[in-house]
């Protein structure tokens, strides 16, 4: 059976920067990683002044992508800008920040 999580991750250009490291974790499961928003094609005229990225995965390990995430290497100042949004497939209430660092 199907059970979908979303992701959506957020932050400055460090992100961007780490996709190939964030995506790693994907990758040894056999699926794509998230994808990166092309932040000159939104709405409104101009370019993400930030880095967004996107995935939908089956049976995510919301512990494991968590673990995976903190031991990245993150430039200092990430901790106060990347934010974690996850939503599961029957969830009612919406997306909802995690917290990567407690």
């Amino acid at each position: 059976m199907s059970v979908v999580t979303d992701v959506i991750l957020t932050g400055g250009l460090e992100v961007e920067s780490l996709l190939s490291e964030i995506n790693r974790f994907f990758e040894e499961q056999g699926c794509r990683g998230l994808l990166l928003i092309d932040g000159r094609q939104v709405g409104g005229g101009k370019a993400l002044q930030a880095a967004v990225l996107i995935g939908a995965f089956n049976h995510l390990d919301r512990e494991g992508f968590l673990e995976h995430l903190r031991k990245l290497a993150w430039p200092r100042w990430s901790a106060e800008r990347v934010r974690l949004f996850i939503q599961h497939e029957y969830d009612e209430c919406g997306f909802h920040e995690i917290p990567i660092w407690s």
